[in-house]
C-alpha cells in the first residue's frame, strides 16, 4: 500500500486575524471555534452556552456573537485562534463519505486525513459512489468563491454509462436539463471513448449542484456505472492513488485563487457613425 503523504505538524495558535466564514464575512464565534480546531460546531454550543467561552475578558453565551480582528478568544481560560491556511488535495476513493461523522458507520474522508486535519473542509461533495479529486481547506473566503455558481469555477468529471452513446445525444446536456425544479447546464460534453457495452463521457461543469452530473445523464436515459471528478479548478490527482493526498504547492493555491476571480465584462467599443 502506497505510503500517504502527510504535511506538517499542527500551527502555533494565536489571537490575529480572524479566520473568514464561509460567505467572506468575520466568523461569529461558534464558528470562530470550529475553524481554530478547538470543538466542532455542534461542539462548540454547549461550551458557549456554560460560559466557557471569553472575548476580550468578557464571558459570551451566545453562539451568534461575532468576533472582530484582534479579539482575544479564550476557552477555559486559554487562548484560542486561527491556525495558519492549509490547502490539500485527496484522492476521494469509492465508498467514502464527505461527512465528520456518519451515523451508518461508513468510512469517512476524515479517516483518511491526520487527527489534526479534522478542521478542514471539503470543497464540494462527492458521493459514496464518487471518487476523484477532493479539495479540502481552513480558507473559508476561498473555499466560498471556489463553490458558488457566480464564479464560475470549472469542475471535470468523467462518466462511464451502459452502452454505446453517439454523440448527439449529449446535445440537451449543453441546452440544459430541467430536474426536481432545477435547471443544470454542462458547459461542454462530449465522447472519450466507446466500446460495444459502454461508454466514457467527459462533462464539464461550472456549478455543484447535489448528484448533477448523475441526474443530467439518467435524464437522458443512460445508466451511469461510474463516476469520477478528474478535475477541480484545474487540480489533477496526478499519481496519488486512491486514499493518499498531499498538501497544495503554492503555485496551485494561486491558480485556485485564479480560477474564481469574478470575469470583467469586456468593454463594449464606442459607437461609430453609419454613413
Amino acid at each position: 500500500m502506497r505510503q500517504r503523504q502527510r504535511g506538517r505538524g499542527p500551527e502555533t495558535e494565536g489571537c490575529t486575524p480572524v479566520p473568514d466564514a464561509d460567505d467572506g464575512r468575520p466568523a461569529r464565534i461558534q464558528k470562530f471555534l470550529a475553524l481554530c480546531g478547538a470543538a466542532s460546531r455542534r461542539g462548540a454550543e454547549p461550551l458557549i452556552a456554560a460560559g466557557r467561552v471569553r472575548i476580550n475578558g468578557v464571558v459570551v453565551t451566545n453562539p451568534a456573537t461575532p468576533v472582530g480582528p484582534g479579539d482575544l478568544v479564550e476557552l477555559d481560560g486559554v487562548p484560542v485562534g486561527p491556525r495558519e491556511h492549509r490547502y490539500v488535495l485527496l484522492h476521494k476513493p469509492l465508498g467514502t463519505v464527505c461527512t465528520r461523522f456518519d451515523p451508518q458507520r461508513r468510512r469517512t474522508i476524515y479517516e483518511l486525513l491526520p487527527p489534526d486535519w479534522g478542521h478542514l473542509a471539503y470543497v464540494g461533495r462527492l458521493d459514496i459512489n464518487t471518487d476523484g479529486v477532493l479539495l479540502l481547506t481552513n480558507d473559508g473566503t476561498l473555499t466560498y468563491r471556489l463553490t458558488r455558481p457566480e464564479f464560475e469555477v470549472e469542475r471535470d468529471y468523467e462518466a462511464t454509462v451502459r452502452g454505446k452513446v453517439r454523440p448527439e445525444v449529449l446535445a440537451p446536456l449543453l441546452q440544459g436539463i430541467r430536474d426536481e425544479g432545477e435547471l443544470m447546464v454542462a458547459r461542454s460534453a462530449c465522447i472519450v471513448s466507446t466500446t460495444p457495452y459502454s461508454t466514457i463521457v467527459a462533462v464539464k461543469l461550472t456549478e455543484g449542484k447535489n448528484r448533477e452530473v448523475r441526474r443530467m445523464l439518467e435524464a437522458l436515459g443512460l445508466v451511469v456505472v461510474r463516476l469520477t471528478r478528474v478535475r477541480f479548478a484545474g487540480i489533477e490527482v496526478g499519481d496519488l492513488a486512491p486514499g493518499d493526498f498531499r498538501e497544495l504547492a503554492p503555485e496551485e493555491v494561486e491558480m485556485l485563487r485564479r480560477a474564481c476571480q469574478p470575469v470583467a465584462c469586456p468593454s463594449r467599443p464606442p459607437h461609430s457613425r453609419g454613413p
